[in-house]
C-alpha cells in the first residue's frame, strides 16, 4: 500500500498558525499592549502567502525545478541574504505595540503610553535614543556647526561641542583612535566567530544528510562544492 503524502498546505498552515497565536498572546506575556495596524496585517497576508505559495510549488516538480537552479547559483544566494535582510528588517518593524507606563500612588489599572513602537525600535533603542543637535562627521565626537558658549572667564568663544552620545565614553580626544582599532577589532572577532558557528551547524547538519564525517561535510562547505552554494 503506498504511503499517502501530505497535502501541500498542512506545514504552512501549522507555521501561519503558531505565528498568529504569538502575534496575538506574546505582547501580553510581555506587558505591552499590541497595536494591529492595516499595514501589518496585510504583511502578515502576505507572509501567509508565501509560505502556502511554497509549499505547493515544492510539491509539483516543473515548478521547483527552476528554483532549485536559482539557488545553486552563487549571485541568486547573495541577492536572496540581501533581500532576507530586508524582509526581516520589514518584519520587525511591522510589530507595533504600547509600553505600560510607571504605576503612581492611587492608580487603578495599567495605563499605556500613547506612543506605538516597533520590535526594530525596542532592538536599535541606543540609535533611536541617542539623537544629537547636528549632523556630525562619521566617528565623530564634536558636533559639525559650531555654537557660541561662555568661557570661565566670561569671553565668548565660537567652538564644536561634544557629542552627547557619540565618544560620550571617552575622556579626551586623543583617545578616539584607539577606541575605533579595538570597535573594529571586536566587531570583526564577533562576525569571524559567527560565521565559524555557522559553518560548524551547517556542517553537523549536512553530515547527517550526507552519511558523512563532520570534517568531509566541512571541507564541502568551506571549498564551495555543497549543491547550494
Amino acid at each position: 500500500m503506498a504511503k499517502r503524502s501530505r497535502p501541500f498546505w498542512l506545514w504552512p498552515a501549522v507555521t501561519v498558525l503558531i505565528l498568529a497565536l504569538a502575534w496575538w498572546q506574546l505582547p501580553a506575556q510581555f506587558g505591552v499592549r499590541p497595536v494591529y495596524l492595516w499595514t501589518d496585517r496585510l504583511i502578515f497576508l502576505l507572509l501567509a502567502g508565501a509560505l502556502f505559495l511554497g509549499g505547493w510549488i515544492r510539491r509539483r516538480e516543473h515548478l521547483r525545478q527552476p528554483w532549485v537552479e536559482v539557488f545553486r547559483q552563487r549571485r541568486a544566494m547573495v541577492a536572496l541574504v540581501v533581500l532576507l535582510a530586508f524582509v526581516i528588517t520589514g518584519l520587525l518593524d511591522s510589530v507595533h505595540y504600547r509600553k505600560p507606563l510607571p504605576m503612581v500612588d492611587g492608580q487603578q489599572g495599567v495605563q499605556y503610553s500613547v506612543e506605538v513602537v516597533t520590535l526594530l525600535d525596542e532592538l536599535l533603542g541606543t540609535l533611536r535614543e541617542g539623537t544629537e543637535k547636528t549632523y556630525s562627521a562619521p566617528f565623530a565626537m564634536t558636533q559639525l556647526a559650531r555654537e557660541t558658549v561662555t568661557l570661565p572667564d566670561g569671553t565668548q568663544s565660537r567652538i564644536r561641542p561634544r557629542l552627547r552620545h557619540g565618544g560620550a565614553h571617552l575622556t579626551d580626544p586623543s583617545q578616539r583612535g584607539r577606541d575605533i582599532l579595538a570597535s573594529g577589532l571586536a566587531g570583526a572577532a564577533i562576525g569571524v566567530g559567527l560565521t565559524m558557528l555557522v559553518w560548524l551547524l551547517l556542517g553537523a547538519i549536512l553530515s547527517r544528510r550526507w552519511q558523512a564525517s563532520w570534517r568531509v561535510a566541512l571541507t564541502r562547505i568551506v571549498r564551495g562544492r555543497t549543491e547550494v552554494p
